[in-house]
């Protein structure tokens, strides 16, 4: 009988054969069979018999694997060997799969979940020495080169995924917009959704997006959206690609425990194409500065916009030097050392940045 350590490596290991998830076995029935065929297979391989050599190996009995090679190609068994271990890039994808699954038809998607979850279970085990030996113990039961065209399928077939991955990464970052920049290009070849699907949606066709139903139909003062800033693409649609933020530590605080003062507000944002090769920036200058947060829709917004050409990043964080907290404000020294205490309670204060701004214009500021 096993041992308890044993037991352990058998249940983890055997839990995840093809003749237990399909009922041919149970686990218990493998784990007792073990001991000795697993003696056999090391002292004398060839006394295994055909059925015992494909109990202990997780092979399907002869007439299911003659069945399924036969449904894959037209080769042999012995063929089909010879050719994954000589020639193993002319395999078929048919024959690929065959070999990967060990003459098994593929697993199924319930299939796939029990043995992922076991394996996740038991991965320190099976990942371990007494999992290593247990799958070496196992070696002299496969017939000549048998093993090695197993793993000659599984590579061919995982090359060939991957292969057809990055076709499909070059088709997706081909789908991008044509004056996207390349992090977003990048973004698209990856697959990411953590940027959002109404973020691509946006990108892809913004007048598109505008006119959708379910898309709230306001503007800044309660206007109408003016459609005419889309008819030139991502380059005048007023979505800047040029810069991206960062919500940390730092800029949580500031929002949730400044004491809702918006001048103490603030966020990190960053060049997307830092560094440009041969450009000379200023020093000191990383690749981001702080911006105050009310400012990302009037003078950064603006800056990066409409004259990121004129005006790089690493002047907007020297600028930022005369503001509190050294979050940009303003290119203007006066406008950049003012700060107010207000607040969305309160309402902007008539000499604050915006404030400023909203009696000038006599506008409401929603």
């Amino acid at each position: 009988m096993a041992s308890k350590t044993e037991k352990t490596i058998l249940e983890a290991s055997m839990g995840r054969y093809m003749r237990v998830l399909r009922n041919h076995n149970t686990l218990e029935e493998l784990i007792a069979a073990y001991p000795s065929l697993e003696e056999k297979c090391l002292s004398c391989p060839s006394a295994l018999t055909d059925e015992e050599r494909r109990v202990f190996l997780d092979l399907p009995d002869l007439d299911m694997e003659t069945a399924n090679i036969r449904a894959a190609t037209a080769l042999s068994r012995e063929e089909l060997i010879e050719k994954a271990v000589k020639d193993p890039s002319s395999l078929t994808q048919e024959e690929k799969l065959l070999l990967l699954a060990r003459f098994w038809t593929p697993k199924t998607d319930a299939e796939r979940k029990v043995t992922w979850e076991l394996l996740c279970k038991t991965e320190e085990i099976i990942m371990g020495e007494e999992g290593a030996a247990f799958y070496a113990s196992r070696n002299p039961a496969f017939l000549p080169n048998e093993l090695k065209s197993f793993h000659a399928g599984s590579r061919e077939w995982y090359g060939w995924l991957t292969c057809a991955r990055k076709m499909q990464a070059n088709a997706m970052a081909e789908a991008a917009p044509p004056d996207a920049p390349e992090w977003i290009r990048r973004l698209y070849r990856e697959g990411k959704d953590l940027w959002g699907r109404t973020f691509r949606e946006i990108l892809q066709d913004p007048l598109q997006y505008e006119q959708r139903v379910d898309v709230p139909p306001r503007t800044l003062f309660g206007g109408q959206r003016r459609f005419d800033l889309y008819k030139d693409g991502l380059a005048s649609s007023g979505i800047n690609t040029n810069t991206f933020l960062v919500f940390d530590r730092i800029c949580m605080a500031s929002v949730l425990e400044s004491g809702g003062l918006i001048e103490s507000m603030r966020i990190r944002a960053f060049e997307a194409d830092y560094p440009v090769p041969g450009k000379t920036y200023v020093e000191g200058y990383q690749g981001y500065t702080w911006v105050r947060l009310d400012q990302l829709v009037y003078n950064f917004y603006e800056l990066r916009s409409m004259k990121a050409e004129k005006v790089g990043m690493d002047e907007i964080l020297q600028a930022a030097q005369q503001s509190r907290n050294a979050a940009f404000v303003s290119l203007d020294t006066k406008e950049a050392g003012n700060w107010t205490p207000s607040n969305p309670m309160g309402g902007l204060f008539p000499d604050s940045v915006l404030g400023k701004r909203r009696y000038a214009n006599k506008e409401p500021l929603n």
